[in-house]
């Protein structure tokens, strides 16, 4: 498995080849989505940043809230779309 080149230190996940999110995000723009877990519906925002171009590789980050919060407590609490535009990361 080939690994990313990063910062020392940071932790890069692997290179995943042949476009294995291809079609599932078409551009820039903040999106609502439902995955079932356990048998209960959940839902993920995902916010794409606006420098993104589908069939680019694209890192993504995880922004993961506390037990009783929501995503969107936990967009606004930690500012992470803003921060992370700048590098064209998805969040």
């Amino acid at each position: 498995m080939q690994r990313r080149p990063g910062a020392e230190g940071v932790s890069h996940g692997p290179v995943v080849g042949g476009g294995v999110c291809a079609g599932r995000v078409t551009g820039p723009g903040d999106l609502t989505r439902t995955i079932t877990s356990g048998g209960v519906a959940r839902t993920y925002l995902v916010h794409v940043p606006p420098q993104y171009r589908p069939g680019q590789r694209t890192t993504v980050v995880l922004n993961l809230h506390y037990l009783s919060g929501s995503g969107a407590e936990q967009t606004t609490f930690s500012r992470m779309n803003e921060a992370t535009d700048p590098q064209g990361i998805i969040v």
